[in-house]
């Protein structure tokens, strides 16, 4: 029971007693739900757009540029990592063995699952081999929630270590930390993180009825899937600038060079991130050839739908669909079939037997393309099926010639 005196100055204070209850209630809760993102674009995480802090350490003979030990030709300490510069960058020595970590953290809020997260780095010394000791992880609320190894998060191509490159994964769990470790054994080397990255992925506009669309983000949320896109066999080829094949652009592409006439298998993957798209889709790829015309490439082409991660249907030779580019660009063809499955990943594979040299093949990018009923036919009045008024195609498994075949 309140005394007199002390109801008194309960009720003198009241408001002042609303605003700290109303502190306490929203401090039981310290994260917010992040804030709102850029759809589909990469985002950096800086001040001006996140809350940030930076921590880092290192082990053995290895140090960051905050050591008056390091000796590191000018200013890149890890603070370079959470300012808005975007040109400035930390660096981290190994010498004889160690490892070097780095994080960034937002004290106030927590990112959803589903999220694209990682850092943009850069070393002039970075080779295959230190990919495979490369460490990303997520944290929230200092618990780890994801691991993934560098080499299973970048497409190995020619250009790889001239410019800075993202490197990073699609979240399946909430976080508000994403940490990268660098332990190279005893290679000796200099590497540089530039600074941490995002993205939040957005449904792209529904498919025009029987109309071929580009899926390239930002309109769409696609990703390239590094885990199956790269080199299978001698790996003697390689892909270059795969990010390319779901650029705004459907002037760029990536490469998929076939370097020797050896067994060998290059791919490239792409997945858009929040749309699953039903059965009765037709999905292909833009492609050019720039050494082997038309039909001949068929032999050699296989396309892989995927759904929540999972094979549906692998299609080959003369069931893809080969016609030319939806641009009427000359060179470039579409190679592709109808689904019998849901999809929202496909791969594009092309598959080099031993005594055959297949060249370079372009990839422009993905294209999906919905159909849909037209108009009812009216009596007795003879109607072109055209497209895109009619959900029509050309079969070319029954489209050619036969016997002789001139």
């Amino acid at each position: 029971m309140l005394s007199t005196d002390g109801l008194k100055f309960y009720l003198t204070n009241l408001p002042f007693v609303l605003l700290l209850s109303s502190f306490c209630l929203k401090s039981g809760n310290l994260y917010a739900q992040q804030t709102s993102l850029p759809c589909n674009i990469t985002t950096p995480w800086t001040p001006d757009t996140f809350d940030v802090d930076v921590e880092f350490s290192s082990t053995g003979l290895s140090c960051w540029d905050d050591n008056f030990l390091c000796i590191i030709p000018g200013d890149h300490t890890p603070d370079n990592v959470i300012d808005n510069d975007l040109n400035n960058f930390a660096t981290g020595q190994i010498v004889l063995g160690g490892s070097l970590t780095l994080s960034v953290k937002d004290p106030v809020h927590d990112y959803d699952a589903g999220n694209f997260a990682g850092f943009v780095i850069s070393s002039g010394l970075l080779d295959l081999t230190v990919f495979s000791s490369i460490t990303l992880r997520t944290y929230l609320n200092n618990f780890p929630q994801e691991t993934f190894q560098g080499f299973d998060l970048i497409g190995l191509n020619s250009t790889l270590f001239d410019d800075p490159f993202p490197i990073g994964f699609v979240t399946s769990a909430d976080f508000d930390e994403v940490e990268i470790t660098f332990s190279a054994g005893i290679a000796v080397g200099l590497y540089n993180v530039h600074y941490a990255i995002m993205e939040g992925f957005c449904a792209g506009p529904a498919l025009e009825c029987n109309q071929a669309t580009f899926m390239n983000s930002p309109t769409y949320p696609m990703t390239i899937d590094y885990a199956n896109t790269g080199s299978i066999g001698l790996n003697l080829g390689n892909v270059d600038n795969p990010e390319n094949a779901i650029s705004s652009s459907t002037s760029d592409y990536a490469s998929l060079n076939s370097l020797a006439s050896v067994l060998d298998s290059l791919s490239i993957a792409i997945e858009e991130q929040v749309t699953d798209y039903p059965a009765g889709t037709f999905v292909a790829f833009d492609i050019e050839n720039v050494s082997i015309l038309n039909v001949a490439l068929l032999e050699y082409m296989v396309i892989t739908t995927y759904l929540n991660g999972v094979q549906q249907e692998q299609v080959t030779d003369d069931d893809l669909f080969l016609g030319g580019s939806i641009l009427n660009s000359t060179g470039r063809q579409t190679i592709g079939f109808v689904t019998g499955t849901a999809v929202d990943k496909i791969k594009f594979t092309l598959a080099q037997p031993v005594g055959v040299s297949l060249g370079t093949t372009r990839v422009y990018g993905a294209i999906f393309q919905e159909f849909c009923a037209g108009p009812a036919l009216e009596c007795n009045v003879e109607t072109q099926m055209n497209s895109p008024l009619f959900p029509v195609t050309i079969d070319y498994f029954n489209t050619g010639s036969s016997g002789i075949g001139i």
